[in-house]
């Protein structure tokens, strides 16, 4: 991809084991991040989170990627880089011209004094020093406004009746971690977001529509918008283990 960017930008690059970054003259920060696994590269683009801007961006993407967004609520980097997509060939990577292009406009490029490029993953305190492990504020009352959507306890019920208290997605079982107090415990995911349907209501079938699946494979599921299916978090876990 970085190949893609013509000289006069003076593409360069920031990396370390699993992420990269693209910068390009004149930008104040990077013009996207990378994640590598052995099979796909994740890339985050820095651009504003808009309709038009999506579908423009989509426009410009070589066929077989589809554009991702982030889910909310967003904190640190995710802000800046709402959306994502991931590329499998490098026949994909070599098409990202059109894309690229766009994307390094000034028409894009990001407000603001031009600062060090910085990396988005933790490094040791010899590195960074101790200035950002200061005590800070918590805990104060405030109220928020939320959309809840309604869900039927019997659905979550008979799904786990069905399938039994283990993760569809990796094979937890908490009652075999934590003995008796974890015994019956379990979340249990919607394969199709409630809130896809604009607040309407709809019939969910316990064994058709819902799966059980541990708190940390929801997490996952829902770091993308839409979520990730049940088996693109299987694939996910798949290569992690292969890398240990």
């Amino acid at each position: 991809m970085l190949a893609c960017l013509p000289d006069v930008l003076e593409p360069s690059r920031k990396f370390s084991a699993t992420w990269c970054a693209a910068h390009v003259k004149n930008r104040n920060s990077a013009l996207y991040w990378v994640s590598h696994s052995k099979k796909q590269i994740e890339v985050f683009l820095r651009c504003e989170d808009s309709p038009e801007l999506f579908s423009l961006i989509q426009s410009k993407l070589p066929t077989g990627i589809t554009l991702r967004q982030r889910p909310h609520p967003r904190k640190g980097i995710a802000i800046s880089t709402p959306l994502f997509f991931f590329v499998q060939t490098d026949a994909q990577a070599q098409g990202m011209e059109p894309l690229l292009g766009l994307l390094s406009s000034s028409a894009f490029a990001p407000k603001g004094p031009k600062r060090k490029p910085t990396l988005p993953f933790w490094s040791p305190n010899s590195e960074n020093g101790d200035s950002d492990f200061e005590a800070k504020e918590e805990g104060q009352r405030v109220t928020i406004s939320v959309n809840k959507y309604e869900r039927d306890p019997k659905n979550r019920k008979n799904c786990i009746k069905h399938y039994g208290p283990i993760c569809c997605a990796c094979g937890f079982d908490f009652s075999v971690t934590y003995g008796k107090i974890g015994l019956g415990y379990i979340h249990v995911h919607h394969l199709n977001p409630l809130s896809s349907n604009d607040g309407k209501a709809l019939k969910i079938h316990p064994i058709i529509d819902l799966r059980p699946v541990c708190p940390n494979c929801h997490e996952m599921l829902h770091r993308a918008n839409p979520p990730y299916s049940i088996d693109q978090l299987k694939v996910f876990l798949a290569e992690s283990k292969g890398k240990s």
